[in-house]
């Protein structure tokens, strides 16, 4: 299935950005979110946005963006921003540390070819900088070639 650019179109506008986006019926917080779900659509990989709710040990909630049910991973969206990326991750990996039964993916920004965009926490870490589709890949085999 090619990939809508127009869809992924990445805009330098932080304000657009964080925008509220709808597509595919569904209302993302931001046009990152929802050029996630474009992403995943267009690698055919089953995804839930925002399917639910985790309570922490410091009496925190936390919603991670996207449940990957065939990759049994977490995707928590952050912008390509380093600092402000950094200064929020903090919650994301206390939930990497009482949830080892998942993966849990931290994102640089939207995806795009040829850079990195996960990074995996927790006590599993793999090779910081790792495309989706080695990870796809590695778990579960080339998606291009999946029925």
């Amino acid at each position: 299935m090619p990939l809508d650019h127009v869809a992924l179109r990445f805009s330098r506008n932080s304000e657009a950005d964080e925008a509220a986006s709808v597509y595919g019926g569904v209302r993302y917080r931001s046009k990152r979110h929802a050029q996630w779900a474009v992403f995943f659509d267009a690698l055919g990989l089953e995804h839930a946005y925002e399917p639910q709710s985790f309570r922490l040990g410091r009496g925190l909630s936390f919603t991670p963006d996207f449940w990957l049910p065939e990759l049994n991973a977490w995707l928590v969206v952050k912008p390509a921003d380093t600092v402000i990326r950094d200064a929020d991750r903090w919650k994301a990996e206390l939930f990497a540390r009482e949830h080892t039964e998942f993966r849990v993916w931290l994102s640089n920004g939207v995806p795009r070819a040829g850079l990195w965009h996960l990074e995996q926490l927790g006590d599993t870490p793999v090779m910081r900088g790792m495309l989706l589709a080695d990870a796809l890949a590695t778990l579960i085999g080339d998606p291009r070639t999946r029925d």
